[in-house]
């Protein structure tokens, strides 16, 4: 009897030992395949989600095949909260590690705001207000406040703001226009 149970012991574990084997190369296998993705998507974070309901986005979109492993490499990492919000762009032959770190190091869409050399501060509120890419958060008339912001009181202020292309981005994931640095940031 007792021999019985030594070797109805050692199959079961040789089997579960198997099992655990199987189950180790299939997540091995999972971190190294691409997403099954034929062109990019976009993907939306928005603050204050927590994992499980990013990993559950991530899998009703059919953006990961499997949720329970993607879990288990962002919680076994120690990353699951270190995920940042933002509009993801998620391009095609990404692994589910690079998707991770995609997340963790908040690499978002950026999109362009070019501010032309000469503009004053009407044409530069014109085109504010004109561009799909910039949420406009100045208000009726806000020519005033914005001087007394930039300490600037001369009413044309050309030549004030640096030309450059800036990068605006939706800042915590919301939808909607994104965000572009503040006027005093683009201040010469």
């Amino acid at each position: 009897m007792l021999i019985r149970l030594l070797k109805l012991s050692v199959i079961l574990s040789l089997m579960l030992a198997g099992l655990i084997t199987l189950m180790y190369l299939d997540y091995q296998r999972f971190l190294k395949t691409p997403l099954k993705l034929m062109t990019p998507r976009v993907f939306i974070i928005e603050a204050g989600l927590s994992f499980a309901e990013i990993n559950h986005r991530l899998k009703a979109q059919h953006l990961i095949t499997q949720a329970g492993y993607f879990e288990a490499l962002a919680r076994f990492s120690g990353r699951a909260g270190q995920i940042k919000a933002g509009e993801y762009e998620i391009r095609p032959g990404l692994t589910p590690v690079e998707l991770l770190d995609l997340f963790v190091n908040g690499q978002v869409i950026q999109y362009p705001f070019s501010l032309i050399e000469g503009w004053d501060l009407h044409t530069l509120l014109h085109a504010i207000r004109q561009s799909p890419l910039i949420r406009d958060t100045l208000g009726a008339d806000p020519l005033p406040a914005l001087q007394a912001a930039l300490g600037y009181t001369e009413a044309t202020a050309e030549g004030l703001f640096f030309p450059d292309t800036k990068r605006c981005w939706r800042k915590n994931g919301k939808t909607g226009r994104p965000d572009c640095p503040t006027a005093r940031r683009m201040r010469r």
